[in-house]
Parts: C-alpha cells; structure tokens; sequence
C-alpha cells in the first residue's frame, strides 16, 4: 500500500535522518526545485547523482486533428491548436535500480562501511605505533636495569 506523507512529515523525516532541523530541510528542498525547474526549463534535462535523468519534452505548439464529437457535424475529424508544454521523463540509473532490487547497498551504507573500515585501519595502526613505543621503552628499560647491575657488580668485585 502506497504511503503518503504531508510536506511537514516529509521533512521532518528527511531532518531525522540527517541531524538536521526540519526548516533547514524544507529551505533546501526549495532551493532543490527551484534549481530542478530552471535547469529544466533552460536545458531540458537535469541529472540527479546517483537517482536519475529528469529531461523535459517539448510537447505540442502545432495542429492536430481530434475526433469531431459535434452532433449533425460533417466532418469526422476537426483540427484543434494544441498549446506548447512540457512534458517530463525520468530514468533512474542503473545503481539506483541495483539498490532498489537488494542487489547494491545505498551509498549511506556504503559510506558508514568505508568509515567503519577507516576506524579499524586507524585503530590498527595506532595499536602497533603504541606496542613499538611499549617496546622501545621496555629496551630502555632492560638497558638500564643492565647498567644498575654492571655498576652493583663492579661495586663488589671492588670491595672484594
């Protein structure tokens, strides 16, 4: 069954998922269509990253000839001017399409891996600088505890 949310639950989803206030969200949102609508209307196609191609398509601006439904009328067809519009075409792309049908994971998911991956990394490298540094001044250490001993022992063999 189809959901349909108002504008203000729409935006206060949108704000949840990304920490952000619902009117900051909505003032993109706007600022989002009105981007959509001039490059439409100036290019006739808008490319949304990792979503799909909006194109417009000029439509109509000619003459056409309908079916002439006029009671007593001769003519079975009549000729009518079809104002000029546009007419919108979307096709997502093939990621989209892969995420959609379970056979990719969204690009949220993605990142969070790369980020759980770079962490791990971190964490790693961090783990071995801090058993060097732990080995270093064990060696430190060990050389002076030898010193110690060598002057104890020097001290005794002196006083033998």
């Amino acid at each position: 069954m189809a959901r349909k949310l108002t504008p203000t639950e729409f935006f206060e989803n949108l704000a949840e998922r990304n920490n952000m206030s619902k009117d900051k969200v909505k003032d993109f949102w706007v600022d989002f269509v009105d981007y959509a609508v001039n490059e439409l209307v100036d290019y006739n196609v808008i490319d949304l990253p990792y979503f799909g191609k909006l194109k417009a398509i000029k439509k109509g601006g000619r003459y056409a000839h309908v079916p002439n439904l006029d009671e007593g009328a001769e003519e079975k067809t009549k000729r009518i001017y079809v104002e000029p519009y546009l007419q919108l075409s979307f096709s997502t792309t093939d990621s989209f399409k892969d995420q959609l049908n379970g056979r990719r994971i969204t690009r949220k998911e993605f990142a969070e891996l790369r980020d759980r991956e770079r962490r791990a990394k971190l964490l790693e490298v961090e783990e071995k600088r801090q058993a060097e540094i732990a080995r270093q001044k064990e060696e430190q250490l060990k050389a002076i505890r030898e010193k110690k001993l060598a002057k104890i022992k020097e001290r005794r063999s002196k006083g033998k």
